[in-house]
């Protein structure tokens, strides 16, 4: 893990705060998922003193607009768009942008106050850095900001989160260290040597942890769905599009039934852009569409395909059938 800066907040300011598609017989596909946020209401203080930050609520967790976030902390963060990479580097000092809340606040006519609504999310493609590390930390795109798991943040840089529930704030400690108190565990590094094949079989296994979860029998793979579903993906790149209805294969439960004739229910779902496994999973269980797919009963068996863009990211296609 990587030590912010230990230091006190000087400075006192206010507190702020994947389609789904229905076939007769074949049941739901979900497409590219986009979520709901939430505005966080709680306060947040820094060191006991409040923060102006914004943040949103995504499937339960707290989300914080990354600028924001070091602006705080006096930690330097960059954007590389030819890479699509966000390089956070701590023995940095933070350098404004003008895009920071407190900014966009204090660009304000007098008498016009600044309010957060609810928010389409989509989950972010940017690959992250921590001190020239690759590191993993979850994201969704908000009004073409990113926004990071606050405990993320934290693990990744060491300092403490803790929920006071009294006085409804997060309270963030630089003089601690972090404490993996809740769901989310710290930012671990990127395993470089993971294969394509190698991703494959990690989203089938993140998927039968979730089945798990609900006490639904897990997935089995079948070699001819992993087919297809690669076909699907290698169709996003051959013919220019990203969606459920091939120029080629027609409707994705035409694809599945034409390669599984006996197949009794199919189902899709697809992910584009997306940096991880972990990622895609997690755009899909925060969408309703998506993980009623994922925790089907009625589904038995599982395929994915993916294929990489030429951006680095990955396009995940997870398909389901059940025999």
């Amino acid at each position: 893990m990587s030590k912010v800066k230990r230091k006190k907040t000087t400075q006192r300011v206010a507190a702020f705060m994947l389609c789904v598609l229905l076939t007769a017989g074949f049941g739901p596909m979900a497409n590219a998922a986009e979520i709901r946020a939430t505005p966080t209401k709680s306060a947040v203080t820094l060191n006991g003193q409040e923060l102006i930050c914004a943040a949103y609520n995504v499937g339960g967790n707290n989300y914080f607009k990354l600028r924001d976030l070091m602006q705080a902390l006096d930690v330097y963060v960059g954007y590389d768009g030819k890479s699509r990479t966000v390089t956070i580097d701590t023995s940095k000092a933070y350098v404004p942008d003008g895009s920071e809340t407190a900014a966009r606040i204090a660009a304000l006519p007098e008498g016009v106050s600044y309010a957060f609504f609810p928010a389409p999310a989509t989950v972010s493609t940017a690959k992250v850095t921590l001190n020239g590390q690759a590191v993993h930390l979850t994201a969704y795109s908000i009004y073409g900001n990113n926004y990071f798991k606050l405990r993320d943040i934290a693990g990744a840089l060491d300092f403490s989160v803790v929920w006071d529930d009294a006085n409804n704030k997060v309270l963030l400690d630089t003089s601690r260290g972090y404490s993996a108190d809740g769901p989310a565990a710290p930012a671990a590094p990127i395993a470089p040597s993971m294969t394509v094949d190698e991703m494959k079989m990690e989203i089938v296994r993140l998927t039968n942890i979730e089945r798990a979860k609900t006490g639904v029998p897990e997935l089995q793979v079948l070699p001819a769905l992993m087919d297809t579903a690669q076909a699907k993906a290698q169709d996003f790149k051959d013919n220019n599009y990203f969606g459920h209805r091939s120029p080629v294969y027609g409707s994705s439960g035409a694809m599945i039934k034409a390669a599984i004739p006996n197949a009794r229910f199919a189902g899709e779902n697809l992910m584009g852009w997306t940096a991880s496994p972990q990622n895609a999973m997690e755009g899909w269980m925060n969408s309703q569409g998506h993980s009623a797919n994922i925790l089907a009963a009625k589904f038995t068996h599982i395929g994915v395909g993916i294929l990489e863009s030429s951006s680095g990211s990955y396009w995940i296609v997870q398909q389901f059938v059940g025999l």
